[in-house]
């Protein structure tokens, strides 16, 4: 979420105030910065209605690892494993929410787990520089960080 929503004349993000979003302002945050942006721009932007805890936090750190759109579009072909009709398009509506809340939080834990790990996989070896990365990432995708 980048534009000037606090009208401050920066970009919302710009902590070194260079005109852009960059690693270099991730590296320039303060903790308070960091959470008061998740809180924003991830939890309260997304997450706080979804009924299961287990289920809130694991699509958090999905999107705060991955981005909210690769985050989301697992977690739709992960409805779609439990039985719950919704369409694949990365968004997070009110539909997906609502299918969220429908599906049994155990199973979709178990198929959201599945499709990060596939992801991860695939990633790897579309990428072969980040097979590095893998067996973090299929920890992190169990829940075993």
């Amino acid at each position: 979420m980048v534009g000037d929503l606090d009208g401050d004349g920066f970009l919302d993000g710009d902590f070194d105030f260079d005109g852009d979003v960059d690693a270099d302002d991730i590296r320039k945050m303060t903790k308070a910065q960091a959470i008061h942006r998740y809180k924003t721009d991830y939890w309260l932007s997304y997450y706080s209605d979804i009924l299961s805890q287990m289920i809130a936090t694991k699509v958090f750190d999905m999107a705060v690892n991955m981005g909210h759109k690769q985050a989301h579009t697992l977690v739709q072909r992960a409805l779609r494993a439990v039985g719950q009709r919704v369409g694949v398009d990365g968004r997070f509506g009110p539909k997906t929410l609502a299918a969220i809340n429908m599906a049994n939080p155990e199973c979709l834990l178990a198929a959201i787990r599945a499709t990060q790990s596939a992801f991860y996989v695939y990633l790897s070896q579309r990428k072969p520089k980040l097979k590095v990365f893998l067996n973090g990432w299929l920890r992190r995708a169990n829940d075993e960080i």
